[in-house]
């Protein structure tokens, strides 16, 4: 799913087993305001960045979502932000495995707060 719009929320929703040919393998977010609360995102996969988000909005939140064994060949399995303010707020991300690639990555001009992050490997 690609977001481009001046304001859009997403909520109570289950992202599973998505593939995406570049960046974002459930969603790629690009502009305006954005908030994603209480979803799932499971075995979602890119290419290249945020294995199940490639965020590049002006502004957002993420709250309450949990992330499970999404994978990036790039950067950052689970979340990229790219560009604008994210907030991260109460997210769990569980992973078979940590490394280099890493969960959650701050790009180029971006600014990330995170509160209460839960990360656990399985």
């Amino acid at each position: 799913m690609v977001i481009n719009i001046n304001q859009f929320t997403i909520v109570d929703c289950t992202f599973e087993s998505n593939k995406a040919t570049s960046n974002g393998g459930a969603l790629y977010i690009s502009g305006g305001l954005v908030t994603v609360e209480n979803c799932t995102f499971t075995t979602n996969n890119a290419t290249s960045n945020g294995g199940a988000i490639y965020w590049s909005g002006h502004s957002g939140t993420l709250n309450t979502s949990t992330f499970i064994n999404n994978i990036a060949k790039g950067q950052s399995h689970d979340v990229y932000n790219a560009a604008g303010d994210l907030t991260i707020v109460k997210n769990h991300f569980t992973a078979f495995y940590l490394d280099e690639i890493g969960n959650v990555l701050l790009g180029y001009n971006a600014t990330e707060v995170l509160k209460s992050l839960l990360l656990m490997k399985i």
